[in-house]
């Protein structure tokens, strides 16, 4: 577990609940699957992930919802790791500025023309879209290591094992969803030297998290 110090901590059920999936789903994409094609995201360590995985899965549910396809999906990834030698493609920058989907077509720019990843064929699309996720940034080198999750809300792997925390705080944005049972808006804010904003904004991000849209929908 100390290797995992930094890089965020999340296990599949905290991963589905994130991003506002099922718990299924995450389990059979850091899997194999039954043709042999490798997982879409491959656990960090034992059954863990790491923020880089978050993120990764995000951008998989991302092109899933677009209609690419989960053969397509997996085939396009596993070229991404062997074009790219990346193991989290998904995750850096440099992949997300190149990748982009038309139709159901997982696409890569090659030059000026876009490669379809997913059937390993090439040419020109029209209505290309590319890809990306709202409030990730990224480091020096490219890798994705925060992401503003909502206003005022953030979610950084260094900060309370990667748990969405209130911004400029290591307050998680959980423990005020829990206060709030017991204490009104205002204690809260003063126990914690927030303003009232900032625990209404808390509470409005947990709440849309247990509504089930996650974090692509905030």
């Amino acid at each position: 577990m100390g290797r995992l110090a930094g890089l965020g901590i999340y296990d599949a059920r905290e991963i589905a609940f994130l991003l506002g999936t099922k718990f299924e789903t995450i389990v059979r994409w850091a899997m194999s699957d039954q043709r042999g094609l490798p997982p879409i995201v491959q656990p960090y360590s034992e059954s863990y992930f790491t923020f880089e995985d978050l993120v990764s899965f995000a951008v998989a549910l991302n092109l899933r919802q677009r209609g690419v396809v989960e053969m397509d999906l997996r085939n396009g990834i596993e070229a991404l790791r062997r074009q790219m030698d990346m193991s989290r493609p998904l995750a850096n920058q440099v992949v997300l500025d190149k990748i982009a989907t038309s139709g159901s077509s997982l696409l890569l720019k090659y030059g000026d023309e876009w490669i379809d990843l997913g059937r390993g064929g090439q040419g020109t699309f029209k209505s290309v879209i590319r890809v990306y996720l709202r409030g990730v940034s990224f480091n020096q080198v490219g890798i994705a290591h925060k992401w503003n999750a909502a206003v005022g809300v953030v979610i950084d792997p260094a900060i309370q094992a990667g748990s969405p925390c209130i911004d400029g705080t290591r307050i998680p944005t959980s423990t005020i969803l829990e206060l709030l049972e017991d204490e009104s808006l205002g204690d809260i804010a003063e126990e914690f030297d927030l303003t009232t904003e900032q625990v209404e904004a808390a509470r409005d991000f947990e709440v849309n998290l247990s509504s089930g849209r996650g974090l692509l929908a905030a």
